[in-house]
This record gives structure tokens, C-alpha cells and sequence, in this order.
């Protein structure tokens, strides 16, 4: 059942967590690989990000290293909507690294480095057993059973999530890299096989642990005990196999084109678990278990269009949209229905933060993005057909320019409460920053692309600056009417110079970058992280109308935080792809805009009619 006050119940996932590094090309070795996408990985994180994104409650207990890539790991399951408040970090020890090769075929080679890795130093008395406790289903992998005293904390947490009610789920992601030797992997993921409610094996899985050649129901049984429920055994591409007490059978796969299977598994198992969290009674009822497995399948197999776990798992609404536009071969139509499957799980499973319902009709575009939407092939025609007279080049170069400078303005204005909060945090208090400072990014059509801003608290928006520039006037307005000097010429003469400001911290950055030779970044990036200058602002102006004197001590704190943040954002964002190898140059400029906060904000912070002062 559903929780009491109306939330989901909760999924806690115990594990690894780690990075993967991909090749950008497949089909080669890790020496022919001309370069690698940096991903999040790791199984157990791998389901509670996915049950996250299906709209359901999840946690993740484990250990990170206390280094860069532990925080950013951190970071990006609470980005997603995943609780970390299981997470331990060890400052003896570095966050897990695996680098994953993708054969011809998609399927992956793997080496890890991790010897030590934080993961495997978990103690059970670091253990959070009051989140353990809370779970209505406990999911777990068996990486954690190779060594102490992490094989001992799972044990504990085993232990006290099954005398709290929980639903026990396991599954073993073999990777046989890791273990001393195959006689020890089977033994130990054997050894809690029976504790387990719910499994999830592969098809290679299920020959390593039985010895057999074949997949096979009699095969597949051999592997019952008497306290499960459901043992699955996934056929990637074929799709999956059942077993309950009372029934068991196949379901078809939802067919895609394949890039990489890197968490189609764990993809699988977040929509299972997202399912029947709040109803066990699905996994006694045969025609409803097979509706949620073809849903858990298409989840998989859409894991596995893009490069990387996380970065590929999907949303209910992402979800929504290829099962619409993108028809399985062999699969039932019932499931790319709007009306049938995805609303229903929409409903099930609450509204996720920042996700519409699926719908079939679209919803008009609330920001007016003249370059996408109704009307867009005429307008990008119109401007293409301009530039081809004028210069003499194709349409696709005017639309491509236009796109390259000016990205989508409804990117920028992705953001929820939850952003905006943890983004005024680091604007204004960059200092006590811990996370990664870089920006996530995804395969989409071949390229890279950024995350929007809702999915990730580096990337930069525009509702933030635009309403700190508004609130900067209106303060400004009132400071003047409290001196006696109000009047709408002086007023409208401060929203100019808030522009005029607002452009010079613009026109900084650019030139910044141009003089490294890294120009490429859109133009509205830029006037975003520009306009952040104005949150600080506020809080200056406003502590200058309440108490006078405190606007002494927050604008020198607010220029130096200023300075703090662009230095930050431009090292490690805009900096990112700089051609430019002269370091000296490049730390010079940093501090040369870091310094000219000072002056740019003391003007603008002196509230007055003057042009300077």
C-alpha cells in the first residue's frame, strides 16, 4: 500500500556507484577508442534513478569517495530526485572508475578500477537503518559480496529491511572481472538466493549459475526456492521469461535500434519495482504482470538507444513519445497507446517533478520559441531563403547559426522550485559548494547535448536573472522613493542601467572567450550566467534600504561571490573546450574577471540619477 500521507512508497537501492567511461565509437578495444563519454553508473544507482524518473519514491545507500567524482555522483542522484541520505563518503579511498567497451553487436567488455574502491569499504555501522527501515522494497546487486566489510554491511541492511515488511529484490549483475574467480562469484551470489522475493537474471546469468547450456523453462526452474515470487530471466533482445508460483511465460520485445545495452537491465527492473511497490497483488495475477513487464521492456529497450546508463534511463513522458511515434514490430499496439499503459502508470505512480502528463495533444508553447513548435517551417524557411540571398549560402547554414548562437530559448526556462532553491544557494554561497561544477550532457542524434536546467544545477537558465533583474529595479525604485528622489524618469533611467550593466558583464565573458579561442558558446548561455550577477545585487540594495550600514559589508560579499561563481563557471564550463594551451593567459583572465566584479557591481549597486555616482 501506498504511504499514509498520499506519497509513493519508498524503493531503496544498496550497491555500487561509480563512473563509466564509453567510447564515443563502438566496436573497438579500449586502445582503439579515439575518445570516451564520462557516464554514471553503477546497477543499484543505475534502478533508483530509473524508478525516480517513473515518477516513484527511491533512496541510494552506499559509499562514494570523498574526491570530485564522488560528489558529482552525489549530486546527479539528487538532480534526479533520488535521496542520499544513505550515502557515506570515505576520504582514504577514490570513487570507482569502469571503463566499458561496446562491441559491434552493443553488448560490453569491462575493467574496473577499484582496489580499493569507496563502495567496497561500507561498514554496517554507517548503515542509515531508519531509511533501511522506511523501504517497501529493498533492491540490491551482488558486487557488494566480493569483499568486507561491505559483504557484511549488506548483510545487516539484508537483514533489517526484511524485519521491517520489505519486499527483498535481487539482482546479481554478474561481472565476473571483479571476483577472484568464478567458483567464488557463484558461491557467494548463491549464498543469499533464498532470502531474495524477486530476481532478475540474464540469460547469460542464468547458464553461469545453473552450469547449463540452455534457457530453457526447466533450466530457469531449477533455480526456485520456496520463498520467491517471481524470478525473471531477461533474453535482451528477445525479450523476457516468467516464473511465478502459479504461472509463468515469455513477453515479446519492444524493438529499437541499439547503441549501447549499458543499464537496459536496470531500467528494466526500475519500471518492475515502480510498479508493484504498492501492489504486491500484480505478481499473483498473470494478465497484469505481463502488462507491467511489456511496460518494464519498453523501458529497457529504450535505455538502450543512447550511450551510458543514467543518461539514457527514460521519463514517463519520454516514454510516452517513442511508443507513439515509434511502433514495435512484434509487440502488442496496446502498449503505444496514450489512452491504455502510460497514463495509467502516469496515474499510479503521481506526477513527476517538472513532467507533464502524457498527452496526446500537444501543449502550446508557453515562451512563444518562434524556432520550434507550429509555424517554425516557415520562419526558419523565411530566414534560411534571406541568408541565401544575401550570402549566398544554403538555408541550413542561416537555421544551423541561428541554433548555434541562440540555442532554444525555452531550454533556459526549464527549471522548478527545487533548482531555483539549490541554485540561489551556489550563487550566492559558491564557497560552500562540495559538488562537480560540470554540466551533463547525453548522446541525442548522434551529438552531444546538454541537460536542462531541471535535470541539472549547472546548466544555466534565464528565470533566474530575468527575476533578479526585476527585483533589482523595483528595490532600486523603492530605495529612491525612501531619499526622497523617485520619479519615472529616474527609475526608468536604473532599468537602463541595469541593461547597460547586464551587457558589459556580457560583453566580459565574451571577449574572455574569445581571446582563448573558445567562442562557441550560445549567446544565451552567456547572458544567463551574466544576469546571476543581479541575485547578489538584491540582496546588497535591499540590505541598504533596511539597515543602511549592512550595505558596506554585502556588497564587497557579494562582489567577491560574484567573482566566485563566473570563475568557477568559466574554468570548468565555458573554459571546457578552449583550444588554447597557454595556461598562464588563461589563469590571468580569471582573476581579471573575477576583479572586475568589484567595480561592475559598485556601480550598479549606487542607487542614484547619476551617470557614474
Amino acid at each position: 500500500m501506498a504511504a499514509s500521507n498520499g506519497e509513493k512508497s519508498l524503493i531503496v537501492s544498496f550497491g555500487e556507484m561509480l563512473i563509466d567511461f564509453v567510447p564515443t565509437v563502438s566496436g573497438v578495444s579500449l586502445a582503439e577508442a579515439p575518445g570516451f563519454i564520462k557516464a554514471p553508473g553503477g546497477a543499484p544507482a543505475n534502478v533508483a534513478i530509473a524508478v525516480s524518473r517513473l515518477g516513484g519514491r527511491a533512496a541510494f545507500v552506499g559509499k562514494l569517495g570523498d574526491d570530485e567524482f564522488g560528489h558529482m555522483l552525489a549530486g546527479i542522484l539528487k538532480q534526479n530526485g533520488v535521496s542520499a541520505e544513505g550515502i557515506n563518503f570515505d576520504t582514504g579511498a577514490r570513487t570507482a572508475l569502469a571503463f566499458v567497451t561496446l562491441r559491434s553487436d552493443g553488448e560490453r567488455e569491462f575493467m574496473f578500477y577499484r582496489n580499493p574502491s569507496a563502495d567496497m569499504l561500507l561498514r554496517p555501522d554507517e548503515l542509515n537503518l531508519d531509511l533501511i527501515k522506511s523501504a517497501k522494497v529493498f533492491h540490491y546487486g551482488s558486487i557488494s559480496l566480493i569483499v568486507e566489510p561491505c559483504r557484511s554491511a549488506h548483510l545487516k541492511a539484508m537483514e533489517v529491511a526484511k524485519e521491517a515488511g520489505a519486499l527483498l529484490s535481487y539482482d546479481p549483475n554478474l561481472r565476473l572481472p571483479l571476483w577472484p574467480s568464478k567458483e567464488e562469484a557463484k558461491k557467494q551470489i548463491l549464498s543469499i538466493w533464498d532470502k531474495a522475493e524477486v530476481i532478475k537474471v540474464s540469460d547469460d546469468e542464468l547458464m553461469f549459475l545453473t552450469g547449463s547450456d540452455n534457457v530453457d523453462d526447466e533450466t530457469a526452474l531449477s533455480l526456485w526456492h520456496d520463498n520467491l515470487k517471481l524470478l525473471l530471466v531477461t533474453l535482451g533482445e528477445k525479450g523476457c521469461k516468467y516464473y511465478t508460483k502459479s504461472f509463468h511465460g515469455s513477453v515479446d520485445p519492444f524493438h529499437v535500434n541499439t547503441v549501447d545495452t549499458t543499464g537496459a537491465g536496470d531500467s528494466f527492473v526500475g519500471a518492475l519495482l515502480s510498479n508493484i511497490v504498492d501492489d504486491r497483488t500484480i505478481l499473483e495475477e498473470e494478465a497484469r504482470l505481463r502488462e507491467v513487464l511489456r511496460f518494464a521492456n519498453a523501458c529497457g529497450a529504450i535505455t538502450t538507444t543512447k550511450k551510458g546508463a543514467i543518461p539514457a534511463l527514460p521519463t514517463v513522458s519520454e516514454l510516452s513519445r517513442r511508443t507513439e511515434s515509434n511502433q514495435p514490430r512484434k509487440q502488442s499496439l496496446d502498449l503505444s497507446s496514450p489512452s491504455h499503459l502510460l497514463p495509467e502508470m502516469y496515474n499510479n505512480m503521481g506526477p513527476q517533478p517538472g513532467m507533464p502528463m502524457p498527452q496526446a495533444v500537444p501543449q502550446p508553447n508557453p515562451f512563444g520559441n518562434a524556432f520550434s513548435g507550429p509555424g517554425s517551417g516557415l520562419i526558419r524557411s523565411g530566414l534560411g531563403a534571406y541568408g541565401e540571398k544575401i550570402f549566398g549560402s544554403s538555408s541550413e547554414y542561416v537555421q544551423s547559426n541561428i541554433t548555434r548562437y541562440f540555442s532554444d530559448p525555452q531550454y533556459y526556462f526549464q527549471v522548478n522550485d527545487q533548482y531555483v532553491r539549490n541554485k540561489l544557494k551556489i550563487v550566492l554561497l559558491p564557497f560552500l559548494h562540495r559538488g562537480h561544477w560540470t554540466r551533463i550532457s547525453e548522446p541525442v542524434g548522434g551529438r552531444l547535448s546538454y541537460k536542462p536546467p531541471i535535470y541539472d544545477i549547472n546548466a544555466p537558465d534565464l528565470y533566474i536573472p530575468l527575476m533578479a533583474f526585476g527585483t533589482y529595479v523595483v528595490l532600486a525604485g523603492l530605495s529612491l522613493g525612501l531619499y526622497g528622489k523617485f520619479s519615472p524618469e529616474a527609475l526608468n533611467w536604473l532599468f537602463v542601467k541595469g541593461m547597460v550593466g547586464w551587457f558589459l558583464q556580457v560583453m566580459l565573458l565574451k571577449i574572455t572567450l574569445l581571446s582563448l579561442g573558445s567562442g562557441e558558446a550560445p549567446l544565451l548561455d552567456i547572458v544567463a550566467y551574466a544576469g546571476y550577477t543581479f541575485t547578489g545585487l538584491c540582496l546588497a540594495v535591499l540590505g541598504k534600504i533596511i539597515w543602511g550600514y549592512s550595505y558596506y559589508a554585502l556588497l564587497p560579499w557579494t562582489c567577491l561571490c560574484s567573482g566566485v561563481f563566473l570563475v568557477k563557471t568559466m574554468k570548468r564550463v565555458l573554459f571546457a573546450e578552449a583550444r588554447s594551451s597557454d595556461s598562464s593567459r588563461h589563469h590571468y583572465l580569471l582573476i581579471f574577471v573575477a576583479l572586475a566584479q568589484f567595480p561592475l557591481l559598485i556601480w550598479l549597486g549606487n542607487i542614484s540619477v547619476n551617470w557614474l555616482f
